[in-house]
């Protein structure tokens, strides 16, 4: 049976680093999945595995937020259209993480069919990239408004305390939860008309306790503990609920800075209060350390500050030496 914990875990009403569209996106997404058992096995891809034939062929009008997938050429109307490879891969001696779509732990087969971002990948690609010889850096390439807030603090302190050269780069968005990652790199680059930023949290409930009310129905909480129960639909929040909840926001978003302050010391607090910048605004501004027109100039800039290393540490290690350092041992 599929597990769908971020998707009720954002229902919930927990707290969330993420721009409020993506959200509704992917909740959006996943309902129409959930809704129609036939297109959830097809998108997962178990049609030739399990020998299961849907009833009808799915097609991108199916879905009311359709994403394309950058790495797949085929025109065929049938082909999986919201999967988007976020399978972390070396190429030239660089380790590129893909970081797309809402950021979620432990996501189950259906999150990772709406291309959500798994934090235990991210943390295992950064594990098994640590000790080999063959990596010499670290990109990690992001494509996300936010997501949840269970492991990133853990994530984002595992790439800031990194010991190889490590980048972020986005030429589309990141933003909450992916900015609070990104951050961490010790080069954070981006293109000018990216958007980098959304330092805050929030959370978001339904108070439908008049609306339960015209309809004649009355909801019944049995709890013990004041904040117990908070948020159940067709109820009111207490004030003591409020103020909790108030008091979580806050402190995540005491984390989220303080993070961010950790590496980039020069920025503006009036800067981190959930707004969002254009990327060379951002760059500006000290949120990013740099311009680049695309993914293509950062790597050739990557390869070219490798060899330049190379050429210069090397020369000075394989120098020969002088007179002065030889000295004549005549039994040879």
């Amino acid at each position: 049976m599929i597990r769908e914990d971020l998707h009720y875990a954002i229902k919930a009403g927990r707290p969330l680093l993420i721009d409020p569209i993506k959200v509704k996106s992917f909740l959006a997404n996943a309902e129409i999945i959930l809704s129609n058992p036939d297109l959830a096995y097809f998108l997962s891809q178990r049609v030739a595995k399990d020998g299961y034939k849907p009833k009808r062929a799915v097609k991108k009008a199916d879905l009311p937020f359709y994403v394309d997938s950058p790495t797949d050429d085929s025109t065929d109307d049938t082909a999986n259209p919201l999967s988007k490879d976020c399978t972390p891969y070396v190429q030239d001696g660089t380790g590129i993480i893909p970081i797309c779509g809402v950021i979620g732990k432990g996501l189950s087969p259906l999150e990772s069919m709406l291309g959500c971002a798994d934090i235990d990948i991210i943390s295992k690609a950064l594990d098994d990239w640590k000790d080999r010889d063959d990596v010499y850096e670290v990109v990690a390439r992001i494509d996300s408004g936010g997501g949840a807030t269970t492991g990133l603090e853990e994530l984002a302190k595992k790439y800031r305390e990194y010991p190889k050269p490590t980048i972020s780069f986005t030429d589309s968005d990141c933003g909450s939860a992916a900015f609070w990652f990104g951050s961490q790199a010790k080069r954070f680059v981006c293109t000018p008309s990216a958007s980098i930023g959304a330092c805050g949290v929030y959370i978001t409930m339904n108070d439908d306790s008049k609306k339960f009310e015209q309809q004649g129905r009355k909801v019944v909480v049995i709890k013990s503990g004041k904040y117990k129960a908070a948020g159940v639909e067709g109820t009111s929040l207490t004030d003591d609920q409020q103020a909790q909840l108030q008091e979580e926001v806050n402190e995540l978003h005491r984390r989220f800075i303080r993070d961010v302050l950790s590496v980039r010391s020069f920025v503006s607090m009036d800067d981190l209060q959930g707004q969002s910048f254009y990327g060379d605004i951002a760059a500006a501004r000290g949120l990013a350390t740099g311009v680049v027109d695309s993914f293509e100039a950062l790597l050739t800039d990557i390869k070219n500050t490798r060899r330049l290393a190379h050429t210069n540490t090397l020369h000075s290690l394989y120098q020969p030496p002088t007179s002065a350092n030889i000295q004549y041992n005549p039994q040879g």
